[in-house]
């Protein structure tokens, strides 16, 4: 709906982006999407995978606040996440993620942050994920995240085996989780608040 992934400073303020075959928002560096309403998409809602440079780490600067997504990956249903929080020091606060058929946030990149959120009734389709999912072994300089002071709610709803709230797989390391709150984590042994498959350096 919205592609600015090549331009700075801009601002998406106050509006309700709905009913779109694609995808929903892709920003680039120092922007926003404020106050949004993202709902019934073909695929992500917003996407910040390429917002900062990694080798030099400066800040992508760019961030997702006061916002609604529901509804999305209609079409492209596997990896393609409400948020894609990606890019370097950028991040996603005081946002309501509901449903969708995988994974709510996919988190990589470097020193981004998921704060003060509310993320629920992820994975509705696929087993073995997470509402927030990480992959970051392939690439170990991927670290430095900080996950806290979010509400993780109804995890693993219909009882979907190896659904986790937060998941760092394949080796995924240097991911701080902290001061969230984990309600209705379902499924007994196979899920988990925070899990990790291989992972090392998770500080909770």
């Amino acid at each position: 709906a919205i592609d600015a992934h090549l331009a700075d400073y801009v601002k998406i303020e106050n509006v309700e982006i709905s009913s779109f075959g694609l995808n929903g928002v892709q920003l680039g560096a120092n922007s926003s999407v404020v106050s949004a309403d993202l709902y019934d998409l073909g695929g992500y809602g917003v996407n910040m995978f390429g917002d900062g440079h990694p080798a030099t780490l400066t800040p992508g600067n760019s961030h997702v606040v006061n916002s609604r997504i529901r509804d999305w990956a209609k079409w492209q249903r596997v990896y393609t996440p409400a948020v894609v929080l990606g890019g370097v020091a950028n991040s996603v606060r005081h946002c309501q993620i509901e449903g969708g058929p995988h994974s709510s946030v996919t988190l990589y990149g470097n020193d981004n942050t998921l704060a003060y959120n509310e993320i629920s009734r992820p994975s509705q389709e696929f087993n073995d994920m997470g509402a927030v999912y990480m992959n970051l072994g392939p690439n170990p300089l991927n670290r430095g995240h900080v996950i806290h002071n979010n509400f993780f709610h109804d995890i693993g709803e219909g009882r979907r085996p190896l659904i986790q709230a937060v998941y760092a797989d394949d080796g995924s390391m240097g991911v701080t989780v902290h001061s969230n709150v984990f309600y209705r984590v379902a499924c007994g042994e196979t899920c988990h608040a925070v899990h990790g498959n291989g992972a090392s350096y998770i500080n909770v």
